[in-house]
């Protein structure tokens, strides 16, 4: 699955991959950090983009894009095993994907960046229970370096 995101890279345009992240990179030279997950059968579940980090910024964005359909009243969460889960901010439905979005503060970022799995937590449907899913963390050490070294170098 593609998704198209409003800074117009594909998650298919991998310019670099760490481990189960792939730095992706549009024509205009602005990059992210990206993660698409995947079920066993290879259905699509959802995409976890960060951004790099702004300059004199403390956290850094972060998109997760869930199926249509997802039950946003019940909330999107993303969290690190076991430790406290965060609501996400719905931001807007297109015709292939819905948007949340978060900030990855430093403390956030540190257990990230210590950590082997997240989870990104969401109804599929209103009548469904909730779907857990693990976001590997493996390679996000590497990728939020190389993409924030691009970020200082083009800034």
């Amino acid at each position: 699955m593609t998704i198209s995101t409003s800074w117009g890279v594909a998650q298919g345009d991998a310019t670099e991959q760490f481990r189960d992240w792939a730095l992706v990179c549009s024509e205009a030279g602005e990059c992210r950090l990206a993660q698409t997950l995947m079920s066993s059968d290879r259905v699509w579940l959802g995409t976890v983009i960060l951004q790099p980090l702004a300059q004199g910024e403390q956290a850094r964005m972060a998109d997760l894009f869930v199926p249509l359909g997802a039950h946003f009243p019940s909330g999107v969460f993303v969290g690190r095993g076991g430790g406290a889960m965060q609501r996400a901010e719905w931001v807007h439905c297109s015709e292939v994907a819905c948007e949340a979005r978060f900030q990855l503060d430093g403390e956030g970022e540190r257990s990230w960046r210590a950590g082997q799995t997240a989870e990104l937590r969401y109804r599929p449907s209103p009548s469904a229970p909730a779907a857990s899913i693990d976001i590997s963390l493996m390679g996000v050490t590497a990728g939020l370096q190389a993409l924030d070294q691009l970020a200082d170098d083009n800034g």
